[in-house]
């Protein structure tokens, strides 16, 4: 007799809207010689189903996690819109069993917003609930599914790449790009045909597993299992120019991007600090380097060798928006052209077509380096934001050390950019051989288009943006009257007993957050520099290597070591209100550093003093930045050989964004 049986006819509590009843039939058998023989089935219960044609199929129940039977519904989300559902695919509910452990019957359906190429994105499959721990199968459909595992075992990287069954977090490490990303950049190169012998997905991945390691072509072949490195060598030669024909030509520089674009990608911050209209360009303009092997060529070993690098290079160039968009990368230039130079050559070139992007009031914002070209650019009617030069002054002004922070505050950007390009794509990073000197320029432009497309845009100060910009705006034409008495006064050169700072000195010294703090210094680089300098004047006993005394009741003079020199000191003087815990108690401030006199944020010396004071030492533990390479070094006695003085300018160029 046919016994039907019911099984787990509720619903886990998040899917209750769609009951489901699955339905078994369970056949008993028995010898006919002996009825009371019995036959033992609580390891493998054999089960049979009819089929249409009244024929049973056999059943094998085991022990495996297993979701709900059904086609009403999504079995991740519970969708039950019919247009959007789709049967999932073999390959995931392979990748079910593969990654979870968790068997899949056959006829459930998901949404299609769930599967790519086949198969389940890497959070949805998280997402799945598990509904039974007992699972059906039919001997067919094990057999199917033991094969699908024994092919899928053997499949090689290369294979995996092919049908898209590498997990997405591999392809990551391998290309910086998800699956998602992959199919656009694939639609894009249109150029690109399948062989016989590999996909156009496969010659993509090798190309970008180049990009973003920078191994070797014996090495890369070896990891994809391909047959030798000239073959690796074809794949990145047919990509790269598929790139310059297909995005480079049509998607990349400002060959293919207009004045709207630009002023889209400009921040507003941007815009109030530099105090621009909204139909000015702003550009902002640096060169970068890419390190190669010496030349057995006189004339361009001499052209490509840096005197500031010591080593042979070549320069690309960059012109970015404030907001990181990267608007072309041109060259590379060689070594032995300023960066002025190189900027004339590209505005007088006519068909590079810069020229026409560009109308008189647009802003270039620069560094140090294009000096000599400001007064070109001013004769083309453009306005240039440059920090300002200190030549042989021992320090800038107030006012010129204030519009300098101004300008390093937009300019960051390109140096984040640079980084983040050499830390995602490793290969501009190495020593690249000779060879590849006449293509670098289309890997450098290959990677800032990737950054563009894929990468996000830079924000600075995302929490307290506009209150940091206003105070900004406030202070800048204020000058350092505090270094203006101690000049006068002739404090510094008064020989007074100075004393050691503890955590219990000083107790009416302000107390501040962080957010506070990030307001004083006008951004969360400088904090980040005093928490590295204060690394450095921290005794391992959690006491301050650093000289105070008091000139009077709310006027500190603190002596402190220079960041580059052990042998150099400078010189801060902070004055405070006693106990008012904001910013306001943190009236005045000055350091006989090169950016001792500035009003606009402060020095790192002046920072890592008011950290300290008014935060660090009421935490726990003072967390000392690489402190294990610190410990691995410490010396006594030790002299450093560099003399320059502490530039925060230059500093603030280097910043990166959080």
């Amino acid at each position: 007799m046919l016994v039907p049986i019911q099984q787990n006819a509720g619903l886990p509590n998040d899917i209750t809207e769609n009951p489901v009843v699955e339905e078994s039939i369970r056949i008993n058998i028995s010898d006919d010689s002996d009825d009371s023989e019995t036959h033992d089935t609580s390891d493998h219960e054999i089960k049979y189903n009819l089929t249409s044609n009244e024929q049973a199929e056999e059943l094998v129940s085991m022990k495996i996690d297993r979701t709900v039977a059904t086609h009403k519904y999504c079995i991740i989300c519970g969708g039950n819109t019919t247009s959007n559902l789709m049967l999932i695919p073999e390959k995931a509910r392979c990748q079910s069993y593969a990654k979870r452990k968790l068997f899949i019957p056959a006829g459930d359906r998901c949404c299609r917003s769930h599967i790519i190429f086949d198969s389940f994105f890497e959070e949805d499959l998280m997402k799945i609930k598990v509904y039974s721990n007992i699972s059906e199968f039919t001997s067919k459909e094990l057999s199917c599914m033991m094969e699908n595992l024994a092919i899928g075992c053997d499949k090689s990287l290369f294979d995996q790449v092919s049908d898209f069954s590498m997990p997405e977090t591999q392809l990551r490490l391998f290309t910086s790009l998800t699956w998602e990303n992959l199919l656009q950049l694939k639609e894009m190169l249109t150029s690109l045909r399948n062989f016989c012998n590999r996909t156009t997905t496969q010659a993509i991945v090798t190309f970008l597993f180049k990009l973003k390691t920078g191994n070797s072509h014996e090495l890369i072949a070896s990891i994809l299992h391909l047959p030798n490195k000239g073959v690796v060598s074809e794949y990145i030669k047919s990509v790269r120019c598929a790139f310059v024909q297909d995005i480079l030509a049509k998607h990349f520089g400002y060959q293919n991007t207009t004045r709207e674009k630009i002023i889209y990608e400009t921040s507003p911050i941007a815009r109030t600090i530099l105090e621009a209209d909204n139909e000015d360009l702003i550009l902002i303009c640096d060169c970068t380097y890419a390190r190669h092997q010496k030349s057995t060529t006189n004339e361009y070993q001499r052209r490509s060798f840096s005197g500031q690098k010591k080593v042979p290079l070549c320069k690309p160039f960059t012109i970015c928006t404030t907001n990181g968009f990267v608007v072309d990368m041109l060259g590379p230039f060689s070594a032995n052209e300023n960066d002025a130079r190189t900027l004339k050559t590209i505005l007088e070139v006519e068909n590079t077509g810069l020229s026409d992007l560009l109308e008189a009031r647009d802003i270039f914002v620069l560094d140090r380096g294009f000096r000599d070209a400001i007064e070109y650019l001013k004769s083309k009617g453009y306005k240039t934001a440059m920090p300002a030069l200190r030549r042989k002054r021992k320090q800038l002004e107030s006012l010129e050390a204030n519009r300098s922070r101004l300008v390093t505050k937009v300019r960051w950007v390109v140096e984040a950019i640079h980084g983040i390009l050499r830390q995602k794509y490793q290969l501009l990073d190495r020593k690249i051989d000779n060879k590849m000197v006449p293509t670098i320029g289309e890997y450098f432009r290959i990677a800032a288009f990737l950054q563009n497309q894929f990468g996000q845009r830079f924000t600075s100060d995302k929490d307290a943006g506009e209150e940091i910009i206003a105070r900004m705006q406030a202070l800048v034409d204020t000058p350092n009257y505090l270094a203006e008495e101690v000049e006068t006064g002739k404090w510094a050169r008064k020989k007074l007993i100075f004393r050691r700072i503890t955590s219990n000195a000083i107790k009416d010294f302000p107390q501040l957050t962080e957010a506070q703090l990030i307001l004083l210094f006008t951004g969360t680089y400088q904090l980040r520099q005093a928490k590295s300098y204060l690394a450095e004047i921290t005794n391992e006993d959690g006491s301050l290597n650093v000289d105070y005394l008091k000139e009077n009741a709310t006027i500190l003079r603190v002596q402190s070591r220079s960041r580059h020199c052990n042998r150099k000191t400078y010189t801060s003087f902070i004055d405070y209100t006693l106990k008012r815990n904001d910013v306001s108690g943190i009236c005045r401030y000055c350091c006989d550093c090169a950016n001792g006199k500035r009003t606009v944020g402060c020095c790192s010396h002046v920072a890592a003093i008011i950290y300290y004071l008014s935060h660090a030492r009421y935490l726990a533990r003072i967390i000392n930045p690489a402190e294990i390479l610190t410990n691995r070094f410490k010396t006594t006695g030790f002299v450093g050989v560099q003399e320059n003085s502490d530039t925060d300018e230059d500093a603030d160029i280097t910043t990166f964004p959080e």
